[in-house]
């Protein structure tokens, strides 16, 4: 018989696990009640998200202006900040005058008639000849 199979092995690994798991019962059970604590304390904040910045690779043109280092990729963040930020300045124009419903309705983009299949254009037919309009 091999000395892992012994009934006084199993009967040994088998206290020792219950008190482990008794043991981290406890500890899990004092790191709740710090959280809860401190959380009393403090009261409930969320937590800061952080913001995505745009991502400017080099040789990447941005608003007319070509990222080759640190200077031309600052001015190009900042064309870009300025741009959302009049973004933002016409959305908020658009909240406040839709109480009249106008606004809303000029924000509102026709859809075209075409599912997802491309629209062929045919040429306009040919012009008849000034002589052969007037005889009919």
């Amino acid at each position: 018989m091999s000395k892992k199979n012994k009934k006084s092995t199993r009967r040994n690994l088998h206290t020792f696990d219950i008190e482990r798991e008794k043991a981290e019962a406890e500890k899990r059970q004092k790191e709740q009640e710090k959280k809860t604590l401190a959380l009393a304390s403090k009261g409930i904040e969320k937590p800061t998200k952080k913001s995505k910045k745009l991502r400017l690779r080099k040789g990447v043109r941005v608003r007319g202006v070509v990222v080759k280092d640190a200077a031309t990729r600052k001015k190009a963040m900042k064309l870009v900040a300025q741009e959302k930020a009049m973004k933002l300045m016409e959305v908020e124009g658009e909240v406040e005058g839709a109480d009249s419903g106008e606004a809303l309705k000029a924000t509102k983009k026709k859809k075209s008639g075409t599912k997802g299949s491309l629209k062929i254009k045919r040429p306009p037919p040919a012009p008849k000849p000034k002589a052969e309009a007037m005889q009919e």
